[in-house]
């Protein structure tokens, strides 16, 4: 971040995405858990103490965290606690967050369904998504990047703490 100042001279926005699917728990010996359980909440902690010192000297910033649908579901068929528990974790600090620096920098959050990404999924998986969605297929990237742009850009300037959902009316039944 520091070469971000160094070459722009400030640090308007940071998105905070990551992502590794964990299936069950009992699936995975112990040093699995202490490597992927932490990849997606202590990154986007860590993203978040960083990116939020700079906007606290700045004063102002703009902190966009990727969360996912699982935070707010069980997925089927597909069991993953560990995936969803870690969104739903960034979810919470996210909205923390946006109380916590509300004096001199905005925190939201995006929760997408199933995009069309490289995580995959299996052809089951993928099926029951089409089916349980309205829209009936899964989302492309084209379709989210106007919502990070939105939440970017000063037309969104009294949003902070919101977790917006962008996934084809998944979590409509």
């Amino acid at each position: 971040m520091a070469e971000t100042i160094k070459d722009f001279g400030k640090l308007n926005c940071f998105v905070a995405n990551a992502g590794m699917i964990e299936h069950r728990p009992d699936d995975r010996g112990v040093q699995e858990a202490d490597v992927r359980q932490p990849f997606i909440v202590d990154g986007v902690f860590y993203c978040a103490k960083y990116a939020g010192a700079i906007f606290k000297s700045q004063g102002f910033g703009n902190l966009i965290i990727t969360s996912s649908i699982s935070a707010h579901i069980v997925n089927v068929p597909v069991d993953q606690p560990v995936y969803n528990s870690t969104k739903a974790a960034v979810i919470h600090l996210g909205k923390s967050l946006a109380r916590e620096w509300r004096e001199f920098a905005r925190v939201n959050i995006v929760s997408p369904g199933f995009f069309d990404t490289r995580m995959g999924a299996s052809p089951t998986v993928v099926n029951e998504a089409y089916r349980m969605t309205p829209l009936g297929r899964m989302g492309h990237v084209k379709e989210i990047k106007g919502l990070y742009l939105y939440l970017a850009s000063d037309a969104s300037t009294y949003m902070t703490g919101s977790d917006i959902l962008i996934d084809g009316g998944y979590v409509l039944p």
